[in-house]
């Protein structure tokens, strides 16, 4: 079997050039195809130049299942089954699809759907009550176009030291000019 290898991109411009060679595995009928071997690199490892190449965009979302991807969850035909509407029940669902598949990892394991899971979590982790310990407003202020910047003063403030600091120096170095 004869496979083609380009080789491009010269400093100034790209010259594709081709080498061929031939391999040296055998050629097998699909139904006389042996799994891989362990030594034998998977298709992950093969193309990890791939996987780290920058400009190559791949977003994974993980907002709600923190076992999985959002991408993961939609793989499985339980996400869209019309007669599955309750959450538990699509856990259960997606639990047997991978086990049937043979994957360990179920995306919908640690998700809001899993109750068991769900009842252990610290509600207050997360999401837009995370800042909810602290006192006052969530801002030190707020600008309106072309106005000046009023800056709210909250006691005890990180900022309260510095502008005592700053006022000291300022106070001496006029003492110094006088």
């Amino acid at each position: 079997m004869w496979r083609n290898t380009n080789l491009l991109r010269a400093r100034s411009h790209p010259i594709p050039l081709t080498i061929q060679f031939q391999s040296t595995r055998s050629l097998l009928t699909t139904s006389q195809q042996r799994p891989l071997a362990p030594s034998q690199p998977t298709h992950r490892e093969r193309h990890l130049e791939s996987d780290l190449d920058r400009h190559l965009l791949r977003p994974e979302h993980t907002e709600n299942s923190k076992s999985g991807t959002d991408d993961e969850a939609a793989h499985h035909w339980s996400s869209y089954d019309p007669t599955i509407t309750d959450p538990d029940l699509e856990v259960l669902a997606c639990e047997e699809e991978c086990e049937l598949d043979g994957d360990l990892d179920d995306p919908l394991y640690v998700s809001p759907g899993n109750r068991e899971i769900s009842r252990f979590l610290d509600p207050m982790v997360g999401g837009a009550v995370h800042n909810d310990v602290r006192p006052g407003p969530s801002g030190r202020g707020w600008t309106r176009k072309h106005r000046e910047v009023h800056v709210k003063k909250i006691p005890g403030s990180q900022f309260e030291r510095y502008d005592r600091l700053l006022r000291e120096l300022r106070e001496a170095e006029k003492r110094v000019t006088k």
